[in-house]
This record gives structure tokens, C-alpha cells and sequence, in this order.
């Protein structure tokens, strides 16, 4: 997760914007290129993300998965996605 943060700016600072949040559930984007994602529940939680556009990849993930869908949160996970060039 350092390394991550060092090479792309976007994730230090202090500047974010929710785009989804509830009792467990918190998706926020980091400077227009960069989107963290946190659930707390013991359950995988969907979100909907309607204002989000571009291409995202998975850059980091708590959860064991390779691909990493945005808007499925796996059970007790964190995840950044970092948006496509």
C-alpha cells in the first residue's frame, strides 16, 4: 500500500469526494483518478455509482481477487482502483 500511494499522488492529501456511503459501506474518489472502496460488513454490499465514468482497474485489494468489479464490494474488504489511461 506505500508503494502505491508514493507513485501515484492522488491517494495522499486530503481532498476526496463521497460517492457512496451507509452504515457499512464507503466509496470515495481521490482527485478524478483514483477510487477507494471500504465494507465493513460481514456481507459482499452493491453499490450504484451513476456519476462515475471512464475505465477503472483494480491497483490493490484486501479481499483475494484478481479482477475486482467496482461497484461489488466483497465481505470485510478494502480495494483502490485507479482509473485507466
Amino acid at each position: 500500500m506505500i508503494t502505491l500511494r508514493k507513485a501515484h499522488p492522488s491517494l495522499r492529501g486530503e481532498v476526496f469526494e463521497v460517492l457512496y456511503s451507509d452504515k457499512d459501506t464507503l466509496v470515495y474518489l481521490r482527485c478524478n483518478d483514483a477510487i477507494v472502496t471500504i465494507n465493513r460488513s460481514p456481507e459482499a454490499q452493491h453499490v450504484t455509482l451513476d456519476k462515475l465514468t471512464g475505465d477503472w482497474h483494480l491497483a490493490f485489494s484486501t479481499f483475494n481477487d484478481d479482477v475486482g468489479e467496482l461497484t461489488t464490494l466483497p465481505p470485510r474488504s478494502g480495494r483502490v482502483f485507479l482509473k485507466t489511461e
